[in-house]
């Protein structure tokens, strides 16, 4: 019986369709046992028939037996339909374990093999395929086994067999579908062991993230507890690199994560110790303004202790960490306690640059003035001109090229000013560098830079401008006298003929070039006497090329007609037919050159 004449019975079959798979009977099996088992399964399933029920009363009894009375033949028909239905069961069982599994027998014997050549050897052939389809996986459908391979028994071990650290990147973002539809553990195991290591492995090798693997990584976001659990605090836990860091924090403010998932990272990578790449992932937490709760928001005030380490020498924080300072009572000052603000006010004593602006953070926070203490922190982007640009300080400089730190040539100034720490200001003018070098010139200024600053003009002006200060020694700037009377006696010596002696040289010179003069006109007038009968030779010779080149082209022609005859189409004179045909009419011509003075030949010596 086909499957499609039970298609409409499968909803009541599905309930006692078991999950797993039956294991196919043996074809040597007896038939006494195939029949025992379907004799069993007809018992087991008699209530499957939806059949009125004879509860009824007993006056109405009558009525009922005279519409719904039992006979043999009914009872045949019954056990007939319901033994239909117990091999529609079996088919459509072996068939959907087949399509689900891709393997012959049960996977669950599996589950223990970490070898290929302990499997069978038709269920090796298929792994081995799978493997390099995924290893060369670009677009396109999946292969069914890949994406049944969560709904497996032996799911683990067939994935770890795979070894999908070797599959393409192009294949991540649709397998971590499969396994985030799937569940917890499959999500679980296949961020934590594959999708993360894979991330890193990419990043060690380019430098970079690819675009798969981001979308992979936002695909892994669907579920947020996996993805925290899996990917997010093992990442955090890792010795990150700064362009993980970038990565991470990246990946956080262009995907969603819930609010209670965001606080739980925010508490985890606040446990571990402070490093920039962590930094960057606190600020990416904060400046999505999640509703956080008050446990999160305290681990965040209590975080100071880890980050002096990385204080410089002036006691100055890093500009990540007062980026997720700024952030952090932009968002959230409202939810500072009163007795934690003493705190907050110490803290801001000790890493805020001018001492005068730390006073009034501390009172602002006192008098319960957060728009005061937004506009001072604020304030330093004023003095910090670059410091909203991303990680691209020195200090705190990614993997990639930046721009030189501010903050040296600020440094610079302040020691140089001589002035006391409180009074000492930044160079907040927009004159342009150049402007600035003039002012306050450097040995960098003066060392040479273009070919143009190594002539003496140059040097002169430069030394007349800064005088010593330009490092320009002034004995090499004017004319040395011993040099100046070498100069003079070799003029002297170069000089010594009268002028009535260069006169005469000149007149000699001229006398010269208006003889090849004359000698040049007479040439030319010779050959414009044979000029026309040059041209008359050229026109010959040029009327015999084109009459040859005309016969060339006739024949050419004659041959493509030819072998259009031959061939039933133009040929190419490249082509080697054309060359073939060229050829025989060659041969055909040289033979009839032969005949023609054979015969000649013949009557000459009739006439004689």
């Amino acid at each position: 019986m086909l499957m499609s004449e039970f298609v409409s019975t499968s909803y009541s079959v599905r309930e006692q369709t078991p999950s797993k798979r039956f294991k196919t009977q043996d074809t040597d099996s007896s038939d006494s046992e195939s029949l025992k088992g379907d004799t069993e399964l007809t018992t087991n399933h008699e209530t499957s028939l939806d059949l009125p029920h004879s509860d009824v009363a007993d006056e109405h009894k009558a009525e009922w037996e005279n519409f719904f009375g039992h006979s043999e033949a009914d009872e045949e028909y019954i056990s007939l339909l319901q033994k239909n239905l117990t091999e529609a069961k079996l088919k459509i069982t072996d068939e959907i374990s087949n399509f689900s599994g891709s393997v012959p027998g049960d996977l669950e014997d599996f589950k223990g093999v970490d070898d290929l050549e302990e499997l069978p050897e038709e269920v090796v052939t298929h792994l081995r395929l799978l493997m390099d389809v995924l290893r060369h996986y670009r677009s396109g459908p999946l292969p069914k086994t890949v994406k049944m391979l969560p709904h497996l028994p032996a799911w683990e071990g067939l994935l770890g067999l795979l070894k999908p650290l070797e599959w393409t990147v192009h294949a991540y973002p649709r397998i971590v579908k499969i396994f985030a539809s799937k569940g917890h553990e499959p999500a679980l195991h296949f961020y934590e062991n594959y999708l993360l290591p894979k991330v890193k492995q990419d990043i060690e090798e380019n430098r970079r993230l690819c675009v798969q693997l981001f979308e992979a990584l936002i695909a892994s976001m669907f579920r947020p507890e996996e993805f925290v659990s899996g990917v997010f605090l093992p990442w955090i836990q890792s010795e990150m690199s700064k362009t993980e860091g970038i990565i991470l924090a990246h990946l956080i403010k262009k995907a969603t994560l819930k609010a209670r998932f965001a606080a739980v990272a925010l508490a985890l990578t606040l446990e571990e110790e402070f490093s920039i790449p962590r930094s960057m992932v606190i600020e990416a937490l904060l400046s999505k303004h999640y509703h956080m709760p008050e446990a999160a928001l305290e681990r965040v005030l209590h975080f100071d202790k880890d980050c002096s380490v990385y204080f410089t020498h002036e006691n100055r924080m890093p500009v990540t960490w007062f980026r997720s300072l700024l952030l952090f009572l932009e968002s959230y000052r409202n939810y500072v306690k009163p007795e934690e603000r003493t705190k907050l006010v110490k803290l801001c004593l000790t890493a805020v640059l001018n001492r005068w602006h730390a006073t009034m953070l501390g009172c602002a926070l006192h008098l319960r003035r957060p728009s005061a203490v937004c506009w001072l922190l604020r304030r330093y982007k004023k003095y910090y001109r670059n410091w909203w640009i991303p990680y691209n300080l020195d200090d705190f400089q990614t993997v990639t090229q930046s721009r030189p730190n501010p903050y040296e040539a600020w440094d610079r100034e302040w020691k140089m000013s001589q002035l006391p720490k409180e009074w000492q200001p930044f160079d907040i003018s927009r004159l342009p560098n150049y402007l600035k070098a003039r002012k306050r010139p450097t040995k960098e200024f003066f060392s040479i830079q273009r070919p143009v600053e190594s002539t003496l003009d140059y040097r002169r002006a430069l030394f007349g401008r800064y005088g010593l200060k330009s490092g320009v020694d002034p004995s090499h700037l004017f004319v040395d006298p011993k040099m100046l009377a070498f100069e003079k006696a070799l003029d002297a010596e170069l000089h010594k003929q009268t002028i009535s002696e260069i006169l005469e040289v000149n007149k000699q010179k001229k006398a010269e070039e208006a003889k090849e003069i004359d000698e040049l006109m007479k040439t030319i007038k010779k050959n414009l006497q044979t000029m026309p009968e040059l041209i008359d030779k050229f026109q010959t010779r040029q009327s015999k090329q084109y009459a040859v080149s005309e016969v060339e082209a006739q024949r050419k022609k004659a041959i493509m007609e030819e072998a259009r005859d031959r061939f039933g189409y133009y040929v190419d004179p490249r082509d080697p037919k054309f060359q073939k045909i060229r050829e025989e009419i060659e041969e055909r011509e040289k033979t009839a050159r032969k005949q023609l003075k054979k015969s000649s030949k013949h009557a000459s010596q009739a006439t004689s």
